[in-house]
């Protein structure tokens, strides 16, 4: 399960049966943009931008079935940049959508990011597109 109070993301892990098995709480997210588990039970959520360093934007964080952080990655740096969509490919890595807007012309472009299964950019696997 995950919800947000609009500041911080908090994310559970309940039994077969509805009982709590652990519950983590995320500081500064601003919003999520989606969460799977995977075969082994483990948690991907993908975050946008968080409210403390609005810099570092489009994260994926990963949490094994106990509810331990294995990894957390950001890949935007720009004001306006943001994910808004992931999946998991079937080789275990990520694929993720997002835009971020040219300073120098103010149009918008799309991103596509492609990662391995530890949430690394994979070289040559981040494309971009204008928009008109």
């Amino acid at each position: 399960m995950i919800g947000s109070n609009g500041g911080d993301l908090f994310v559970s892990s309940l039994s077969k049966k509805g009982e709590l098995l652990w519950s983590k709480k995320i500081k500064n997210t601003f919003y999520y943009y989606g969460s799977y588990v995977n075969a082994d039970d483990e948690i991907i959520i993908g975050t946008g931008r968080p409210t403390i360093n609005p810099e570092d934007r489009g994260r994926l964080l990963k949490f094994n079935k106990d509810g331990i952080k294995v990894w957390e990655r950001s890949y935007l740096k720009g004001k306006t940049d943001n994910l808004r969509a992931f999946c998991i490919t079937d080789d275990g890595g990520f694929l993720m959508l997002g835009y971020a807007q040219n300073n120098e012309d103010e149009k918008y472009r799309v991103i596509l990011i492609r990662t391995d299964e530890n949430g690394i950019v994979e070289e040559n696997e981040i494309e971009t597109m204008s928009i008109n």
